[in-house]
């Protein structure tokens, strides 16, 4: 797993995106820093995600102000 940690100081959308991915499968998950999922890309509900459904995606267009994590997970390299 790999994390990225960031604060936003105002309103603004974001977006996740594994699609160029060299792994076979990946999952990514918006969280507040005390760990509680906000959005996962297993329930993604689909909007401009990847063409390959198993790469994670996740595009949120108002996340206020706060402080995040987003986890990235991979499963299988493509030569594997």
């Amino acid at each position: 797993s790999m994390y990225h940690s960031f604060t936003l100081t105002k309103p603004m959308g974001i977006v996740v995106s594994h699609c160029e991915s060299n792994f076979r499968s990946t999952t990514c998950s918006l969280k507040h820093l005390d760990g509680n999922v906000i959005m996962s890309s297993n329930n993604y509900p689909g909007e401009n995600e990847c063409s390959n459904d198993l790469l994670g995606f996740l595009k949120v267009k108002q996340l206020p102000p706060g402080s995040y994590s987003i986890e990235s997970v991979g499963y299988f390299t493509v030569d594997q």
